[in-house]
Protein backbone atom coordinates (compact mmCIF):
# COMPACT_ATOMS: atom_id res chain seq x y z
CA UNK A 1 0.00 0.00 0.00
CA UNK A 2 1.20 3.61 -0.64
CA UNK A 3 -0.16 7.16 1.61
CA UNK A 4 -0.81 10.37 -0.65
CA UNK A 5 2.51 11.02 -1.52
CA UNK A 6 3.12 7.60 -2.97
CA UNK A 7 5.33 6.68 0.14
CA UNK A 8 4.57 2.66 1.13
CA UNK A 9 3.21 2.28 3.80
CA UNK A 10 4.37 -0.45 6.43
CA UNK A 11 3.21 -0.98 10.03
CA UNK A 12 5.03 -0.81 13.23
CA UNK A 13 4.33 -3.10 16.27
CA UNK A 14 2.71 -1.07 19.57
CA UNK A 15 1.10 -3.89 21.29
CA UNK A 16 0.41 -7.39 21.69
CA UNK A 17 -3.05 -8.55 22.85
CA UNK A 18 -2.75 -11.90 23.58
CA UNK A 19 -0.23 -14.49 22.21
CA UNK A 20 2.94 -13.50 20.98
CA UNK A 21 4.16 -11.59 17.31
CA UNK A 22 7.58 -13.66 16.30
CA UNK A 23 10.13 -12.45 13.78
CA UNK A 24 12.07 -15.48 11.61
CA UNK A 25 15.51 -14.29 12.60
CA UNK A 26 18.59 -16.78 11.95
CA UNK A 27 16.81 -19.46 11.18
CA UNK A 28 14.63 -19.00 14.46
CA UNK A 29 11.59 -17.49 15.94
CA UNK A 30 12.42 -14.80 18.48
CA UNK A 31 9.73 -12.26 19.98
CA UNK A 32 8.94 -8.69 18.30
CA UNK A 33 9.38 -5.67 20.56
CA UNK A 34 6.31 -3.26 21.08
CA UNK A 35 8.89 -0.31 21.46
CA UNK A 36 11.85 0.83 20.87
CA UNK A 37 13.68 1.68 17.43
CA UNK A 38 11.43 1.11 14.03
CA UNK A 39 13.61 -1.75 13.04
CA UNK A 40 12.61 -3.91 15.68
CA UNK A 41 9.29 -3.34 15.36
CA UNK A 42 8.46 -2.92 11.94
CA UNK A 43 6.44 -5.19 9.65
CA UNK A 44 7.14 -4.41 6.03
CA UNK A 45 7.28 -8.19 3.85
CA UNK A 46 10.98 -8.17 4.24
CA UNK A 47 11.47 -11.00 7.31
CA UNK A 48 8.59 -13.47 7.75
CA UNK A 49 6.57 -12.43 10.86
CA UNK A 50 3.78 -14.68 12.76
CA UNK A 51 1.20 -14.28 15.41
CA UNK A 52 1.39 -17.13 17.79
CA UNK A 53 -2.10 -17.56 18.88
CA UNK A 54 -2.71 -18.16 22.88
CA UNK A 55 -3.46 -22.39 24.57
CA UNK A 56 -6.96 -22.88 23.54
CA UNK A 57 -7.75 -19.47 21.67
CA UNK A 58 -10.87 -20.22 19.21
CA UNK A 59 -13.12 -18.03 17.53
CA UNK A 60 -12.25 -13.90 16.74
CA UNK A 61 -9.18 -13.19 19.07
CA UNK A 62 -7.58 -9.54 19.63
CA UNK A 63 -4.27 -10.24 18.79
CA UNK A 64 -2.12 -6.84 18.12
CA UNK A 65 -1.99 -3.49 17.81
CA UNK A 66 -0.57 -1.30 14.94
CA UNK A 67 0.62 1.87 13.18
CA UNK A 68 0.97 2.78 9.27
CA UNK A 69 4.46 3.71 8.57
CA UNK A 70 5.73 5.43 5.52
CA UNK A 71 9.29 5.58 6.63
CA UNK A 72 9.43 8.95 8.26
CA UNK A 73 6.28 9.22 10.19
CA UNK A 74 3.96 7.21 12.01
CA UNK A 75 0.01 7.37 12.04
CA UNK A 76 -1.61 8.90 14.99
CA UNK A 77 -4.25 6.34 14.90
CA UNK A 78 -3.41 2.55 16.71
CA UNK A 79 -5.51 -0.03 14.96
CA UNK A 80 -6.29 -3.59 16.57
CA UNK A 81 -5.74 -5.99 14.68
CA UNK A 82 -8.05 -9.51 15.13
CA UNK A 83 -7.50 -13.19 14.15
CA UNK A 84 -10.66 -15.88 13.69
CA UNK A 85 -9.51 -19.00 14.53
CA UNK A 86 -11.60 -22.14 13.82
CA UNK A 87 -12.07 -25.26 15.87
CA UNK A 88 -8.78 -27.16 15.00
CA UNK A 89 -8.93 -31.27 15.03
CA UNK A 90 -4.82 -32.32 14.22
CA UNK A 91 -4.32 -36.24 14.22
CA UNK A 92 -0.78 -36.22 13.47
CA UNK A 93 0.20 -37.73 16.31
CA UNK A 94 1.64 -41.12 17.40
CA UNK A 95 1.86 -43.02 20.48
CA UNK A 96 5.88 -44.89 20.98
CA UNK A 97 4.26 -47.66 22.87
CA UNK A 98 6.68 -50.39 24.59
CA UNK A 99 3.69 -52.86 24.49
CA UNK A 100 2.29 -53.33 20.90
CA UNK A 101 -0.62 -55.02 22.20
CA UNK A 102 -2.28 -51.93 22.96
CA UNK A 103 -2.66 -50.61 19.33
CA UNK A 104 -6.28 -51.03 19.59
CA UNK A 105 -6.45 -48.21 22.78
CA UNK A 106 -4.57 -45.37 19.91
CA UNK A 107 -6.75 -43.34 18.52
CA UNK A 108 -8.45 -44.42 15.36
CA UNK A 109 -5.97 -42.21 12.58
CA UNK A 110 -2.97 -41.83 15.19
CA UNK A 111 0.39 -43.35 13.97
CA UNK A 112 2.30 -45.94 16.14
CA UNK A 113 5.54 -46.45 16.95
CA UNK A 114 7.33 -49.57 18.58
CA UNK A 115 8.80 -52.93 18.15
CA UNK A 116 6.36 -54.54 15.97
CA UNK A 117 6.68 -58.21 14.26
CA UNK A 118 5.53 -58.24 10.56
CA UNK A 119 2.32 -59.48 11.18
CA UNK A 120 1.27 -56.98 13.89
CA UNK A 121 2.76 -54.20 11.40
CA UNK A 122 0.46 -54.93 8.58
CA UNK A 123 -2.17 -55.13 10.84
CA UNK A 124 -1.79 -51.71 11.78
CA UNK A 125 -0.99 -50.74 7.98
CA UNK A 126 -4.60 -52.54 7.26
CA UNK A 127 -6.06 -50.27 9.47
CA UNK A 128 -5.06 -47.04 7.57
CA UNK A 129 -1.90 -46.32 10.16
CA UNK A 130 1.27 -44.99 9.86
CA UNK A 131 3.88 -47.34 11.69
CA UNK A 132 7.13 -46.48 13.06
CA UNK A 133 9.37 -49.53 13.39
CA UNK A 134 11.93 -49.56 16.12
CA UNK A 135 13.52 -52.86 15.96
CA UNK A 136 15.11 -55.02 18.85
CA UNK A 137 19.44 -54.22 19.15
CA UNK A 138 21.81 -55.61 21.13
CA UNK A 139 23.00 -52.53 22.50
CA UNK A 140 19.99 -52.33 24.34
CA UNK A 141 21.30 -55.21 26.97
CA UNK A 142 23.91 -54.25 29.91
CA UNK A 143 23.80 -50.30 29.30
CA UNK A 144 25.29 -49.30 32.12
CA UNK A 145 28.86 -51.32 31.00
CA UNK A 146 28.23 -50.34 26.90
CA UNK A 147 26.17 -46.84 27.24
CA UNK A 148 24.21 -48.42 24.44
CA UNK A 149 26.73 -48.06 21.98
CA UNK A 150 26.23 -50.10 18.49
CA UNK A 151 30.00 -49.72 17.78
CA UNK A 152 31.51 -52.97 19.46
CA UNK A 153 29.03 -55.05 17.29
CA UNK A 154 30.32 -53.95 14.18
CA UNK A 155 33.50 -52.36 14.20
CA UNK A 156 35.09 -55.52 12.77
CA UNK A 157 33.33 -54.40 9.76
CA UNK A 158 35.20 -51.51 9.93
CA UNK A 159 39.25 -51.98 9.93
CA UNK A 160 40.01 -50.28 6.82
CA UNK A 161 40.04 -46.60 5.09
CA UNK A 162 39.30 -47.83 1.97
CA UNK A 163 36.48 -47.15 0.00
CA UNK A 164 33.58 -49.47 -0.13
CA UNK A 165 32.80 -50.15 -3.78
CA UNK A 166 29.62 -49.42 -4.93
CA UNK A 167 29.02 -53.09 -5.69
CA UNK A 168 29.91 -54.34 -2.03
CA UNK A 169 27.50 -51.62 -0.37
CA UNK A 170 24.78 -53.77 -0.47
CA UNK A 171 26.38 -56.61 1.15
CA UNK A 172 28.15 -54.47 4.07
CA UNK A 173 24.76 -53.12 5.20
CA UNK A 174 22.96 -56.63 5.25
CA UNK A 175 26.01 -57.68 7.35
CA UNK A 176 25.65 -54.33 9.88
CA UNK A 177 21.89 -54.94 10.35
CA UNK A 178 22.84 -58.76 10.85
CA UNK A 179 25.31 -58.07 13.64
CA UNK A 180 22.69 -55.44 15.30
CA UNK A 181 19.47 -57.00 15.10
CA UNK A 182 17.84 -59.20 17.95
CA UNK A 183 15.61 -60.16 15.87
CA UNK A 184 17.59 -61.30 12.51
CA UNK A 185 16.62 -61.64 9.13
CA UNK A 186 15.92 -58.87 6.33
CA UNK A 187 13.09 -60.47 4.51
CA UNK A 188 9.42 -60.16 3.98
CA UNK A 189 8.33 -61.44 7.28
CA UNK A 190 10.60 -59.95 9.04
CA UNK A 191 10.94 -57.59 12.21
CA UNK A 192 12.79 -55.28 10.09
CA UNK A 193 10.84 -53.55 7.60
CA UNK A 194 11.08 -54.92 4.02
CA UNK A 195 11.69 -51.55 1.27
CA UNK A 196 8.06 -51.75 -0.31
CA UNK A 197 6.07 -52.09 3.10
CA UNK A 198 7.44 -47.72 2.65
CA UNK A 199 4.97 -47.42 0.01
CA UNK A 200 0.68 -46.35 0.83
CA UNK A 201 -1.35 -48.51 -1.33
CA UNK A 202 -3.17 -45.65 -1.96
CA UNK A 203 -4.01 -42.08 -0.60
CA UNK A 204 -5.11 -42.22 3.14
CA UNK A 205 -3.73 -45.73 3.20
CA UNK A 206 -1.21 -46.68 6.06
CA UNK A 207 2.59 -47.65 5.48
CA UNK A 208 5.66 -47.96 7.41
CA UNK A 209 8.70 -45.77 8.65
CA UNK A 210 11.64 -46.83 10.34
CA UNK A 211 11.58 -44.69 13.89
CA UNK A 212 14.11 -46.68 15.61
CA UNK A 213 14.30 -45.58 19.01
CA UNK A 214 18.30 -45.04 19.47
CA UNK A 215 19.83 -44.18 23.06
CA UNK A 216 23.28 -42.82 24.53
CA UNK A 217 24.25 -42.80 28.10
CA UNK A 218 27.27 -39.90 28.16
CA UNK A 219 30.52 -41.19 30.36
CA UNK A 220 30.16 -45.01 29.59
CA UNK A 221 32.15 -45.71 26.44
CA UNK A 222 34.00 -43.59 24.01
CA UNK A 223 31.84 -40.58 22.67
CA UNK A 224 33.16 -41.38 19.27
CA UNK A 225 32.37 -44.67 19.49
CA UNK A 226 28.70 -43.90 20.08
CA UNK A 227 27.84 -41.96 16.99
CA UNK A 228 30.09 -43.70 15.10
CA UNK A 229 27.73 -46.92 15.64
CA UNK A 230 24.48 -44.95 15.34
CA UNK A 231 25.51 -43.45 11.70
CA UNK A 232 26.84 -47.08 10.66
CA UNK A 233 23.46 -48.68 11.25
CA UNK A 234 21.64 -45.75 9.70
CA UNK A 235 23.71 -45.93 6.92
CA UNK A 236 23.03 -49.47 6.23
CA UNK A 237 19.24 -48.92 6.74
CA UNK A 238 19.25 -46.33 4.20
CA UNK A 239 21.09 -48.88 1.88
CA UNK A 240 18.93 -52.16 2.09
CA UNK A 241 15.47 -49.43 2.45
CA UNK A 242 16.63 -47.36 -0.56
CA UNK A 243 16.04 -43.62 -0.75
CA UNK A 244 12.24 -43.90 -0.68
CA UNK A 245 11.79 -45.06 2.71
CA UNK A 246 11.28 -42.83 5.00
CA UNK A 247 13.65 -42.90 7.69
CA UNK A 248 12.80 -40.83 11.28
CA UNK A 249 14.84 -41.89 14.23
CA UNK A 250 13.60 -41.11 17.71
CA UNK A 251 16.90 -40.15 19.14
CA UNK A 252 17.29 -40.30 23.39
CA UNK A 253 17.70 -36.55 24.66
CA UNK A 254 21.72 -37.11 24.81
CA UNK A 255 22.03 -37.87 20.55
CA UNK A 256 19.18 -35.01 20.23
CA UNK A 257 21.19 -32.35 22.29
CA UNK A 258 24.63 -33.68 20.70
CA UNK A 259 26.34 -34.22 24.57
CA UNK A 260 29.84 -35.93 24.81
CA UNK A 261 31.57 -36.53 28.13
CA UNK A 262 34.38 -33.73 28.87
CA UNK A 263 34.85 -34.53 32.24
CA UNK A 264 38.17 -35.30 34.13
CA UNK A 265 37.66 -38.68 33.27
CA UNK A 266 35.42 -38.04 30.75
CA UNK A 267 35.23 -39.98 26.99
CA UNK A 268 35.57 -37.02 24.93
CA UNK A 269 33.60 -34.60 22.95
CA UNK A 270 31.33 -35.06 20.11
CA UNK A 271 34.06 -34.60 17.05
CA UNK A 272 32.25 -35.36 13.35
CA UNK A 273 35.36 -35.57 11.58
CA UNK A 274 36.59 -38.55 14.15
CA UNK A 275 33.21 -40.47 12.85
CA UNK A 276 33.21 -39.61 9.27
CA UNK A 277 37.32 -39.82 8.50
CA UNK A 278 38.47 -41.69 11.60
CA UNK A 279 41.59 -41.22 14.12
CA UNK A 280 44.73 -41.90 13.80
CA UNK A 281 44.18 -45.72 15.81
CA UNK A 282 40.76 -46.48 14.24
CA UNK A 283 39.15 -45.75 10.49
CA UNK A 284 35.86 -45.51 11.91
CA UNK A 285 33.50 -44.64 8.97
CA UNK A 286 36.35 -43.36 6.79
CA UNK A 287 35.53 -46.39 4.15
CA UNK A 288 31.53 -44.89 3.69
CA UNK A 289 32.61 -41.84 2.05
CA UNK A 290 30.21 -39.74 4.10
CA UNK A 291 30.80 -35.69 4.06
CA UNK A 292 31.23 -33.71 6.85
CA UNK A 293 29.27 -30.09 7.28
CA UNK A 294 31.13 -26.71 7.48
CA UNK A 295 32.22 -25.50 10.74
CA UNK A 296 30.47 -23.88 12.76
CA UNK A 297 32.05 -20.24 13.69
CA UNK A 298 29.93 -19.58 16.50
CA UNK A 299 31.78 -19.04 19.67
CA UNK A 300 31.37 -22.52 21.95
CA UNK A 301 30.33 -24.69 19.61
CA UNK A 302 34.18 -26.24 18.83
CA UNK A 303 33.11 -25.95 15.21
CA UNK A 304 30.47 -28.66 15.41
CA UNK A 305 27.11 -28.54 14.26
CA UNK A 306 24.14 -31.20 15.93
CA UNK A 307 24.93 -34.75 15.00
CA UNK A 308 21.59 -34.99 13.85
CA UNK A 309 22.77 -32.45 11.06
CA UNK A 310 25.45 -34.11 9.78
CA UNK A 311 23.30 -37.47 9.26
CA UNK A 312 20.51 -34.92 7.17
CA UNK A 313 23.45 -33.60 4.45
CA UNK A 314 24.63 -37.57 3.92
CA UNK A 315 20.88 -38.53 3.10
CA UNK A 316 21.00 -40.74 5.95
CA UNK A 317 17.62 -39.69 7.63
CA UNK A 318 14.37 -37.60 6.77
CA UNK A 319 13.98 -36.29 9.81
CA UNK A 320 13.76 -37.16 13.34
CA UNK A 321 11.52 -37.20 16.51
CA UNK A 322 13.62 -35.82 19.71
CA UNK A 323 12.73 -37.37 22.96
CA UNK A 324 12.38 -34.39 25.21
CA UNK A 325 11.66 -35.41 28.60
CA UNK A 326 11.70 -32.83 30.42
CA UNK A 327 9.26 -32.35 33.19
CA UNK A 328 9.03 -28.67 33.11
CA UNK A 329 9.67 -27.79 29.52
CA UNK A 330 7.00 -29.70 27.60
CA UNK A 331 7.29 -29.40 23.91
CA UNK A 332 10.28 -27.73 23.04
CA UNK A 333 14.13 -28.08 22.15
CA UNK A 334 15.92 -27.13 24.91
CA UNK A 335 18.28 -24.24 25.59
CA UNK A 336 21.34 -27.47 26.22
CA UNK A 337 20.74 -28.36 22.34
CA UNK A 338 23.86 -27.82 19.85
CA UNK A 339 22.34 -25.29 16.75
CA UNK A 340 21.51 -27.30 13.83
CA UNK A 341 23.61 -26.42 10.10
CA UNK A 342 19.95 -26.67 8.28
CA UNK A 343 16.90 -24.88 9.81
CA UNK A 344 14.60 -26.91 7.57
CA UNK A 345 15.34 -30.28 9.19
CA UNK A 346 11.77 -31.76 9.32
CA UNK A 347 11.11 -33.02 12.78
CA UNK A 348 9.08 -32.78 15.60
CA UNK A 349 9.22 -33.26 19.51
CA UNK A 350 8.59 -36.76 21.89
CA UNK A 351 7.08 -36.33 25.54
CA UNK A 352 6.43 -38.85 27.67
CA UNK A 353 3.49 -40.07 29.31
CA UNK A 354 4.18 -41.12 32.69
CA UNK A 355 8.00 -42.17 32.54
CA UNK A 356 8.44 -40.20 33.39
CA UNK A 357 5.29 -38.38 34.18
CA UNK A 358 5.43 -35.63 31.69
CA UNK A 359 1.79 -34.99 30.33
CA UNK A 360 -0.29 -37.25 32.12
CA UNK A 361 -2.11 -34.59 33.79
CA UNK A 362 -2.21 -30.48 32.79
CA UNK A 363 -1.92 -28.49 29.92
CA UNK A 364 -2.56 -27.88 27.33
CA UNK A 365 1.27 -27.54 25.88
CA UNK A 366 2.29 -26.31 22.70
CA UNK A 367 5.02 -28.44 20.74
CA UNK A 368 7.16 -27.62 17.61
CA UNK A 369 7.48 -29.30 14.74
CA UNK A 370 8.42 -28.20 11.76
CA UNK A 371 8.88 -29.61 7.62
CA UNK A 372 7.24 -32.85 6.13
CA UNK A 373 6.97 -35.14 9.05
CA UNK A 374 4.04 -37.58 9.34
CA UNK A 375 3.43 -36.92 13.11
CA UNK A 376 3.36 -33.17 14.54
CA UNK A 377 4.01 -34.58 17.97
CA UNK A 378 4.48 -38.04 19.42
CA UNK A 379 3.95 -39.21 22.98
CA UNK A 380 5.73 -42.18 24.60
CA UNK A 381 3.52 -44.80 27.04
CA UNK A 382 5.59 -46.93 29.34
CA UNK A 383 2.84 -49.83 29.81
CA UNK A 384 -1.23 -49.39 29.82
CA UNK A 385 -2.41 -46.36 27.01
CA UNK A 386 -5.30 -44.79 28.26
CA UNK A 387 -7.81 -44.40 25.76
CA UNK A 388 -9.35 -41.50 27.17
CA UNK A 389 -5.75 -39.42 27.83
CA UNK A 390 -5.88 -36.40 25.27
CA UNK A 391 -9.34 -36.72 23.75
CA UNK A 392 -12.60 -34.47 24.40
CA UNK A 393 -13.11 -32.61 26.07
CA UNK A 394 -9.71 -31.82 27.12
CA UNK A 395 -8.13 -32.20 23.34
CA UNK A 396 -5.09 -30.94 22.55
CA UNK A 397 -3.53 -31.66 24.86
CA UNK A 398 -0.36 -31.48 22.98
CA UNK A 399 -0.86 -28.30 20.10
CA UNK A 400 1.66 -28.45 17.50
CA UNK A 401 3.57 -25.10 16.54
CA UNK A 402 5.49 -24.89 13.88
CA UNK A 403 9.39 -23.70 14.45
CA UNK A 404 12.15 -24.37 12.78
CA UNK A 405 15.42 -25.18 14.29
CA UNK A 406 17.47 -23.50 16.07
CA UNK A 407 20.93 -22.57 14.04
CA UNK A 408 22.57 -20.20 16.51
CA UNK A 409 23.33 -20.87 20.59
CA UNK A 410 19.51 -19.67 22.04
CA UNK A 411 18.49 -18.94 25.74
CA UNK A 412 15.06 -20.15 24.98
CA UNK A 413 13.50 -21.71 21.84
CA UNK A 414 9.62 -22.95 21.62
CA UNK A 415 7.47 -21.87 24.00
CA UNK A 416 7.47 -23.43 27.43
CA UNK A 417 3.69 -23.19 29.02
Amino acid sequence: ARDVDSRRVSFLLTGTTSGQVERLVGGRWVPMRTTGPVATRLIDGRDPVRWVAPAGALGTTPAFTVQAWDGRLASTTISQISVSIAATDDTAFAYFIDDTTQVSNVPAGYGVIGEFSETERAAAVASGRIVGESVAMFNQQSDNTVGYSLWPLIENLFQSRTPVAPGDRQALARQILDQVLVNKGLTATSEFPSPDEGVPAGPGAGYVIWAQDFEFRPGIVPTTDVYAGVTAVLWAGRTYLGDSFKIMPVPSSSLFKTLGDTTVNGKGAYVSDEIINGTASTPYLASLGLEGLPENPQHGSNGEWNFLSLLYANGLIDGFFGQNYNTTQVGIVTPDTLPFHDPSLPYAIQSAHDNPTQVASGGPWSTVYNGDVPFHATVYWLANVDPTWGQPPKKPVLQPTQAPLPTTAFAAYGRSN
